[in-house]
């Protein structure tokens, strides 16, 4: 049976794939500032036209990785905050997010350095800032939302806003992730899911003191005097 012959736009996207591939390895062997547009190209088997012909800049490029690689992981986040799924321990939820940036702390550690070069560069841009903010502020929402579905599902209210939680928790993760760069045997994948654990446990604890205090009736009231 003849293979069908693919058509124009099934061969750009498989030849943008193609170089997400290859982009994604060289970034993250080189570091961003030390990655080419050439060099992925080569690793791809293709041209330096045939990039640009697929992406504006290395600029883009980046995104263009970062987007696929969050794709993913969110899918994973998304179904345990959805109703049903929300009602989970607070070390299932560790899990859960460990999963989600397991990039960084895994098989792709080395994503998290160009991520962190990345960021650090993007500070002194203006434009670059808004290119990836929404993409950060993505991820925030998304652990927020599972928060805030978990205490939902559990009728107690948030120690905290829980926008705050979720940053917390993110930063929690990238900060054990600089630290695996230079450290890995100190701090392996299963140390960050405990500390993750032990985060949201202590948030669970708050929440549980909060519901508590707000059932118990109000005491020592002092009455109103009755007028004479």
């Amino acid at each position: 049976m003849a293979r069908r012959r693919l058509t124009r736009a099934e061969q750009q996207q498989q030849t943008r794939q193609r170089l997400l591939g290859s982009a994604t390895k060289v970034l993250g062997k080189r570091g961003y500032h030390g990655a080419s547009v050439e060099e992925v190209a080569r690793e791809a088997g293709l041209t330096r036209g045939a990039v640009y012909a697929n992406f504006a800049d290395k600029e883009d490029l980046f995104f263009a990785c970062l987007d696929q690689i969050l794709s993913e992981r969110m899918p994973v986040l998304e179904q345990v905050a959805t109703a049903g799924a929300a009602d989970r321990k607070p070390e299932q939820i560790a899990q859960d997010l460990a999963g989600l940036f397991g990039f960084f702390m895994g098989e792709r550690l080395e994503w998290f350095m160009v991520f962190v070069e990345f960021v650090s560069h993007a500070a002194k841009s203006p434009g670059l800032r808004e290119r990836i903010t929404p993409r950060l502020v993505a991820i925030q929402d998304a652990v927020a939302q599972l928060i805030e579905a978990q205490s939902t599902r559990l009728g107690m209210p948030l120690p905290a806003d829980a926008n705050v939680i979720a940053a917390a928790a993110i930063s929690l993760t990238e900060g054990f992730a600089l630290r695996r760069l230079a450290d890995p045997k100190s701090f392996p994948e299963q140390a960050h899911q405990a500390a993750l654990g032990l985060f949201f446990q202590g948030v669970a604890s708050l929440s549980k003191d909060m519901a508590q205090r707000s059932a118990q009736p109000s005491c020592g009231r002092r009455r109103r005097r009755a007028s004479p």
